[in-house]
C-alpha cells in the first residue's frame, strides 16, 4: 500500500510539472522570449523533492526478509 501511495504522489507531481513547463516552454517560443526564471527555480525544487521523497520511502521501507 505505502509502495503505491509513493507511486502515485511522484507521477502526479512529475505530471503537473511537466504541465507547468511545456505551457511555459510553449508560451515562451510563440512570444519569442526565454523560458521563465521562476519556472526553472520551480522545477529544481520539485526534483530535489522527488529525489527526497523516493530516499524517505526507501529508507523507511521495512525488511521483507
Amino acid at each position: 500500500m505505502k509502495a503505491k501511495m509513493v507511486m502515485i504522489l511522484v507521477v502526479g507531481l512529475i505530471f503537473l510539472l511537466a504541465t507547468i513547463v511545456v505551457g511555459d516552454f510553449y508560451i515562451a517560443i510563440t512570444e519569442s522570449r526565454p523560458p521563465d526564471e521562476s519556472v526553472i527555480r520551480l522545477l529544481e525544487h520539485a526534483i530535489i523533492g522527488i529525489v527526497s521523497l523516493c530516499a524517505g520511502y526507501i529508507a523507511g521501507k521495512d525488511n521483507e526478509s
